[in-house]
């Protein structure tokens, strides 16, 4: 009888934990407009959200997301699922393809760069979230309750097929 016990504490340790995960989750990407909050609301969504989010990106950030994504061997909507993992690290080059040039990039065009500028779109946070928001939007057609407007023209982006 003492090893049920156990097993009920166990089992009960776990819920809590479990519940614990449930509600951060919840409470960080219910309301999310970017491409977690898409994964988080509706999975079969994932897909769509993160090529089109990448349409809009840079091409360094496709190139490097899927270089990644192919690495670790991961569809489309698992590398999201990862993505949006508070226990998954990803590599480091993952975040430093939008991190923007502040003088210490580590990106090469911009080591060649005498101004410490590119010619290229910069890709910063802001970028990435007004993508991701863009799209989720289009998507899903779901927004924030203040939704941007923000469209993105043919010149600021190179679409990626």
């Amino acid at each position: 009888e003492a090893r049920v016990a156990s097993s009920e504490d166990g089992l009960e340790q776990d819920s809590k934990v479990e519940t614990t995960t449930q509600n951060l989750y919840e409470r960080h990407y219910r309301n999310n407009s970017g491409l977690c909050g898409a994964q988080y609301r509706n999975s079969s969504h994932a897909e769509a959200v993160y090529n089109c989010t990448l349409s809009l990106l840079p091409p360094k950030v496709n190139a490097t997301w899927e270089r990644i994504r192919h690495q670790i061997n991961k569809t489309i909507p698992e590398f999201v699922k990862s993505m949006c993992n508070f226990t998954v690290a990803m590599p480091m080059d993952f975040y430093l393809a939008y991190m923007g040039s502040n003088g210490n990039s580590y990106s090469e065009e911009d080591k060649d760069s005498k101004t410490g500028s590119s010619a290229a779109v910069e890709v910063t946070e802001k970028l990435l979230t007004e993508a991701e928001e863009n799209c989720t939007a289009h998507i899903t057609g779901w927004t924030t309750e203040a939704p941007t407007t923000l469209e993105p023209t043919e010149t600021q982006f190179e679409a990626i097929s």
